[in-house]
Parts: structure tokens; C-alpha cells; sequence
């Protein structure tokens, strides 16, 4: 259902720090000390992500192919 900073960057494959420093971009919950990061919020902050980098990425293919149509 959540898990803390460590376990999330495990699943994620990156570092323990690199999860760190972006905790406060993610969704999270203080549980008395502790804080966790509830599995569900995760998967949705992830597509939104991925949606906001192939929206990068597509713009960036765009305005290529914008420049080519110019020079032809």
C-alpha cells in the first residue's frame, strides 16, 4: 500500500538519495515519524510524469520537422 523512501527507490531502480531529494515533487504521507509514499499515488505522479516528458519529446520532434519542411 506505501512504501518509505528506501523501498521506493528499489522499485523505482535509482538512489536512495535521488528519491530523497525529490520527495517533496511526490505524493507522501507522515505516519508519525515516519514517512511513506502511498503505492497508488506513485503510479499516477509516474504517468503523469511520462505523459509530461512524451509531450517534451513530441514538441521537440515537431519543431524538427517543421525546420526540414522550411528548407524544402
Amino acid at each position: 500500500m506505501a512504501l518509505r523512501p528506501r523501498e521506493a527507490a528499489q522499485v523505482l531502480g535509482v538512489s536512495e538519495r535521488f528519491v530523497r531529494q525529490i520527495l517533496p515533487e511526490l505524493p507522501r504521507v507522515r505516519l508519525g515519524g515516519a514517512v511513506v509514499i502511498p503505492t497508488d499515488m506513485l503510479r499516477e505522479w509516474l504517468r503523469e510524469q511520462a505523459g509530461k516528458e512524451k509531450s517534451r519529446v513530441e514538441g521537440v520532434v515537431n519543431e524538427v520537422l517543421k525546420s526540414f519542411e522550411g528548407n524544402g
